[in-house]
């Protein structure tokens, strides 16, 4: 597959879990990660899987809407990866995370 390819194909994927999340299908959006992923908020903070799950279903939060404006970088290192996103999550907190 060539670079252009796979970066279409992230990309596509990318949308389609953008896609999941605004339909609040977060369950489905989590079975597409692996279970040592390392999600990184804008604010810096690293949240594990099980830490982002639970953030999102906390009743402290409300999910507004999340839209991907563009993918900006993507790293490979051996077999995993890094997606550098520049994304807009609406969203109410009650409680910081």
């Amino acid at each position: 597959m060539s670079k252009g390819a796979l970066y279409r194909d992230l990309r596509d994927r990318v949308r389609d879990m953008v896609r999941l999340m605004n339909e609040r299908d977060y369950k489905e959006v989590s079975e597409r990660f692996s279970d040592d992923v390392i999600i990184v908020r804008p604010t810096g903070n690293p949240l594990t899987k099980k830490t982002w799950i639970g953030m999102l279903n906390s009743p402290d939060v409300d999910m507004k809407g999340t839209s991907l404006l563009e993918v900006n970088n993507v790293i490979f290192i051996d077999s995993s990866f890094c997606i550098f996103l520049h994304g807009l999550v609406l969203l109410s907190l009650k409680k910081n995370y």
